[in-house]
């Protein structure tokens, strides 16, 4: 059964676009009673127009009603996400990328995806794994690092404790 308008129970109009899932439909007819009304304020059609990238300034045809962003800039909602918190372009990062020849910038594992940044300056600092980020990000903690160094050096007698707990 095809979707209707919530209004007034005619056929809903599907969208000119795909989404993930395939063509999406509108919630509404796009009829000028149901428009007219005040019931819809948006028809299937009128977000379907040239937009200006925030990022470029370049127009492209906007895919949803929020996108902000060219594909050329933003091709995945990983770059979106990069692009929003660190200002990085997908290209930049490719470019980023190729410079490390697509390797951890520490233990040189293929595909990194971690930006890597200074938390005190917000500068990028490479491409790290997950693995790598991750340790980093311990390190950059002196508080823990202190305690760390000390558990290496000092050490716990884990197989004393163990003993101890099972003559109780």
């Amino acid at each position: 059964m095809a979707p209707v308008c919530k209004h007034c129970d005619q056929p809903a109009k599907k969208y000119l676009y795909e989404r993930g899932h395939g063509p999406a439909y509108a919630k509404t007819c796009g009829g000028s009673k149901c428009r007219h009304k005040g019931r819809s304020t948006m028809g299937p059609l009128d977000f379907i127009y040239p937009k200006k990238c925030w990022h470029c300034g370049m127009d492209y045809l906007a895919s949803t009603p929020t996108s902000r962003y060219c594909k050329t800039c933003v091709p995945n909602k990983t770059a979106a996400s990069r692009l929003q918190r660190y200002g990085i372009t997908h290209s930049e990062f490719t470019t980023l990328l190729e410079k490390q020849n697509h390797k951890c910038a520490i233990c040189g594992a293929q595909s990194p995806s971690s930006l890597d940044h200074n938390h005190s300056t917000d500068e990028l600092r490479g491409v790290l794994c997950v693995r790598c980020d991750m340790g980093i990000a311990w390190l950059e903690n002196r508080e823990w690092r202190d305690k760390a160094e000390i558990y290496l050096t000092t050490g716990l007698d884990i197989n004393g404790l163990l003993a101890a707990m099972k003559s109780l």
